[in-house]
């Protein structure tokens, strides 16, 4: 129920781990194959970064990985990280300069070419638990996700410090996605944010088919 777009190649996956493969189109979403993940794991994380190298984070049970992989549409992968005594969690994501992945003790890893990584930071804030993270346009690194109790954690220098940013309400931010600069972020259960400042500050918007049903994922 997630998807990653760079050009004409478009990637698919399920984001709750239920299968060992996901889904991959090079006509820009017209026609799709099945590909199976390495190692049986399964797909949690799927981005590209600047240099147009493929990052993702594949994982099963106890075993959590990245990869990398410098095909244009990647059909297979090498493995790059497993942590360090720690257990990856959220999704990997990539824009511009860096990649970056979150730990279970909320440790921020960061790498320059998807290869090799280091620990840039770790989110102070206590809320959101077992954030996701999101590479905003302008280098910002939003984090957010379940128990954020109106709250979403932010960074403005690639990740190595925190501050905590209040949003209305007590509930969770659980998608968010951009375009043109406008950050949109959603509950799930129709409620909205937006934020024109990269994350810094933002708006509750009632959009018009609010009441319809929860938002399961969005994008701009």
């Amino acid at each position: 129920d997630h998807i990653y777009a760079s050009g004409d190649v478009v990637v698919a996956w399920d984001r709750n781990g239920n299968f060992p493969h996901y889904y991959l189109s090079e006509d820009g979403g017209l026609t799709f194959q099945q590909i199976a993940t390495p190692d049986d794991l399964r797909p949690r994380g799927i981005a590209r970064m600047q240099s147009g190298r493929w990052v993702a984070f594949f994982q099963y049970g106890s075993t959590s990985r990245i990869y990398y992989s410098d095909q244009d549409a990647p059909k297979s992968w090498t493995s790059a990280f497993s942590g360090t005594g720690t257990h990856l969690s959220g999704r990997c994501v990539a824009a511009g300069r860096y990649a970056y992945m979150c730990d279970n003790l909320r440790k921020v890893w960061r790498s320059e070419d998807g290869v090799s990584w280091a620990q840039a930071g770790i989110i102070s804030p206590t809320n959101p638990a077992s954030p996701q993270l999101e590479v905003l346009s302008n280098g910002n690194v939003l984090a957010y996700g379940q128990n954020g109790y109106g709250t979403v954690a932010l960074s403005v220098d690639n990740g190595v410090t925190w501050q905590s940013v209040v949003i209305s309400g007590s509930d969770n931010m659980i998608n968010v996605s951009e375009a043109g600069g406008r950050v949109v972020g959603s509950s799930g259960a129709s409620k909205f944010w937006v934020s024109d400042d990269f994350g810094l500050s933002w708006d509750e918007y009632v959009p018009p088919f609010s009441g319809y049903g929860n938002a399961a994922s969005i994008t701009i």
